[in-house]
């Protein structure tokens, strides 16, 4: 375990503090990031213009997760345990949406004879190099970016389920291929 572990667990557990604490907002929140995401990484793949109207998308929807959550939360007594526990639920699948972007979101990058790939890229600094190959967390982001790259013999039936899944969700194409 390293300190990159450590510190995406305590953003993960903010995460889930804060939905807790925003109740019925933090699970509407952590429901509707979930298609939010991909739909805005398929837009910030499209080059710089396609990373602005991301950006506004992202924005506008915000604001509208917000007011959704607003306007739909209980005013009966008796029920703040329950709704915190829901935006609980909201806080950690936004948390994990994000702690998930964040560990396959390095850049790759190919050895001279483009043998050998490099997650995270060789050009990272040092510091963050050894933290990410250090790290738990981490090792499972390289595996759902390079999932394609496998040996899927090491691996059962639902886990290369669950990695292809991953993979699809989070990797955008085939990124080794695309590198320097």
């Amino acid at each position: 375990m390293s300190w990159f572990d450590i510190f995406l667990l305590a953003a993960l557990a903010g995460f889930v503090a804060l939905g807790a604490k925003r109740k019925l907002t933090g699970l509407v929140v952590g429901l509707l990031s979930i298609p939010l995401f991909w739909v805005l990484a398929t837009f910030a793949d499209n080059g710089s213009s396609g990373l602005v109207v991301a950006l506004v998308m992202a924005v506008l929807a915000g604001v509208l997760f917000g007011m959704i959550g607003r306007t739909s939360i209980f005013k009966g007594r008796g029920l703040e345990l329950p709704l915190s526990i829901a935006g609980g639920i909201g806080g950690l699948l936004t948390g994990l949406l994000l702690v998930g972007a964040l560990i396959t979101s390095f850049p790759v990058s190919l050895s001279f004879d483009r043998a050998t790939v490099y997650y995270p890229s060789q050009e990272t600094p040092k510091v963050l190099i050894d933290a990410a190959n250090g790290s738990q967390i981490f090792g499972l982001g390289r595996s759902i970016v390079l999932f394609d790259l496998l040996d899927k013999t090491s691996l059962s039936a639902s886990q290369q389920g669950v990695y292809s899944a991953l993979n699809g969700f989070f990797a955008v194409g085939r990124p080794w291929e695309r590198s320097n």
